[in-house]
């Protein structure tokens, strides 16, 4: 499991109302950081290793589909 940013946020909190002592926090400001790191890594090399062997393959490309319509559309994004 992977923990956000916003770990940091409820740590720093944590440390400026003494609700943790200073050793628990700083094991878990470490544990935050290397679980962000390793999910980074995790989710590189599934994308590289694990996508192009078990992802899902078409083999034939789909027809665009027909529209009547004729007004102006903007698509903006980021995706694969």
């Amino acid at each position: 499991m992977q923990v956000g940013e916003f770990a940091f946020v409820l740590l720093a909190s944590t440390r400026q109302l003494e609700i943790i002592d200073t050793e628990t926090l700083d094991f878990l400001m470490a544990v935050t950081t290397i679980s962000m790191i390793l999910s980074l890594i995790f989710l590189f090399l599934n994308e590289r290793i694990n996508s192009p062997r078990f992802g899902t393959n078409e083999s034939e490309p789909k027809q665009a589909d027909d529209i009547e319509e004729e007004e102006s559309v903007i698509i903006a994004g980021l995706g694969h």
